[in-house]
């Protein structure tokens, strides 16, 4: 038997249908605890448009419910509707309304919102940059337990911005967001390491550290993992493994990485020798790096170049340019 879809009185064809069926509606009772003046029941509507699970996606919609909540103070609401701010989606872009939101849902110690702000403070958007009241906030959330925070802060003080500059203090802001996993602060805690800023200097610290942050495909670790194995730095000597952890950050665009990776395939170490994957990994090195290491990577690949027949030649240069447009 032929199956159809009644909605609301409605034939609708199969596709309608499916479509019908894939949203459930907002819960009558939710519905009317919002209309009623409840600012977490309208917060939860706005979620609701904003995900477009059990209603189709509605960004404006969003916004007027998260408007209605946010006039009330809630401050989960006003951080929700500066992130619309933030990325023009159901309102204009405005990220001088979208720091006013964050500013009052932080002043209500909301930890994100502290961090946010203060990532508007630190770029200069929507507010005039200033890195003192940048690390001000992001102290605050910090003192939270906020990694994000904890990394951002610590890199203030690395770099002595808005704080005086303090390698230890750095250090110690790395280490608690690095042990609430944060892949950044990882990596950043394991160059203190590797150059004993902050920290007595450790490879075997440094490699455990990159290989927390390169688990999590955190790119520029895995290009450091794989240094330090080529090297034996804290790990055992092991191009096999240098090679494979060059070869997943030259796979996310990682320059290095594919430096790295195309020199090992021209000398043979790690991987099996081949002229041919030696120049599609530094001819991709040379499109992305800059300065001294540009011209490195182009004489490289242009000596590789002298090897390789010109039908092998053409075949990579197709394969580059697919690959760059699926990008």
């Amino acid at each position: 038997m032929r199956r159809v879809c009644i909605v609301a009185g409605l034939l609708l064809t199969p596709l309608a249908c499916a479509a019908a069926a894939r949203f459930s509606g907002i819960d009558p009772d939710l519905l009317a605890r919002a209309n009623a003046g409840n600012a977490d029941a309208q917060r939860r509507v706005a979620l609701a448009y904003e995900s477009g699970e059990a209603v189709p996606r509605d960004y404006a919609q969003a916004a007027t419910w998260l408007r209605r909540a946010a006039a009330q103070g809630n401050a989960l609401a006003e951080f929700d509707l500066a992130m619309l701010y933030r990325h023009g989606q159901g309102v204009p872009h405005d990220d001088t309304m979208a720091a006013a939101l964050y500013l009052q849902a932080a002043d209500q110690n909301l930890a994100t919102a502290q961090f946010n702000i203060g990532l508007l403070c630190e770029r200069g958007e929507g507010v005039p940059q200033d890195y003192a009241l940048a690390a001000a906030w992001y102290r605050k959330a910090a003192e939270q337990g906020l990694a994000e925070a904890e990394n951002d802060l610590g890199a203030l003080y690395e770099h002595g911005l808005g704080v005086p500059q303090n390698d230890a203090t750095a250090a110690e802001w790395y280490r608690k967001s690095a042990d609430q996993g944060m892949a950044e602060a990882q990596f950043n805690l394991a160059v203190r390491y590797t150059a004993g800023r902050g920290v007595a200097q450790s490879d075997q610290l440094a490699a455990e550290w990159f290989s927390k942050a390169a688990a999590q495909g955190f790119a520029r670790a895995q290009n450091n993992l794989g240094a330090l194995y080529e090297r034996g730095l804290g790990v055992p000597r092991d191009d096999a493994a240098a090679a494979q952890w060059y070869g997943r950050a030259a796979a996310q665009g990682h320059a290095d990485a594919q430096f790295n990776l195309g020199r090992l395939y021209a000398l043979g170490r790690g991987v099996a020798q081949s002229n041919a994957e030696a120049w599609f990994w530094m001819n991709l090195a040379a499109g992305r790096l800059s300065g001294a290491a540009h011209a490195r990577a182009e004489r490289f690949r242009d000596d590789i170049e002298k090897k390789l027949a010109p039908n092998d030649l053409a075949g990579l240069r197709e394969r580059t340019r697919q690959l760059m447009a699926a990008r």
